[in-house]
């Protein structure tokens, strides 16, 4: 007996192979030819600021703001310091009146020191009048009245009440007419003159004055 007449034939289908997968199309080449196009670049998103920063950032700014009007204020003297004692220097000085000789003599005394107060009226200085004297007593009455005219020049008195604060001629010296001799001044009046910082006028306008 043959092989081949003991199997039977095989009926039903038989399981087909499997089929491949799809594979997605080849990208589209660039116009240009240059290869596949770029893939696209995400876009960064932009976060809104939090109105906790929004309000620093104000606050800075205003600050900025004082900051450069304070600095502005002070530097050109708008915004002055609260009133108080201010120290300055300046000088004082009074209306000084200068005694002058008005005839030629020798200074014999000086009985005014720088310094010293003196009356209106008050001598100051003499001046030697000797040869005067002696013609005084070899003339008539009317000329004794011209001499004695003359006579009181030789006397230099105190135009006014003050203060002697210069004696500049020496006892001695020959005092010749228009030679300063005393100086003195009413310090009942004085002028006085400060010297304040432009920055200061604010704070020195209206306040008394100490002289020291």
């Amino acid at each position: 007996m043959s092989l081949s007449s003991h199997l039977l034939p095989f009926r039903g289908n038989a399981s087909a192979p499997p089929r491949p997968a799809p594979t997605a199309p080849p990208p589209a080449a660039n116009p240009d030819g240059a290869g596949p196009p770029p893939s696209p670049v995400p876009v960064p998103r932009r976060s809104s600021p939090s109105p906790g920063h929004v309000r620093a950032g104000l606050l800075l700014a205003v600050l900025a703001l004082v900051l450069a009007a304070t600095w502005y204020a002070v530097s050109s003297g708008l915004l002055v310091a609260a009133p108080g004692p201010l120290t300055a220097s300046g000088t004082v000085e009074a209306d000084e009146v200068v005694i002058a000789s008005e005839v030629t003599g020798r200074i014999m005394t000086l009985p005014a020191d720088e310094g010293s107060r003196v009356r209106a009226g008050d001598v100051v200085a003499t001046l030697d009048d000797a040869l005067l004297q002696l013609q005084l007593s070899q003339v008539d009455a009317a000329t004794q009245r011209q001499l004695g005219i003359q006579l009181a020049k030789y006397e230099l008195r105190a135009p006014s009440d003050g203060v002697v604060t210069r004696v500049p001629a020496r006892v001695g010296e020959v005092a010749l007419p228009g030679t300063p001799v005393v100086a003195v001044a009413d310090l009942r009046r004085l002028k006085v003159t400060v010297y304040v910082l432009e920055r200061d006028l604010g704070q020195a306008i209206g306040q008394k004055v100490t002289l020291g």
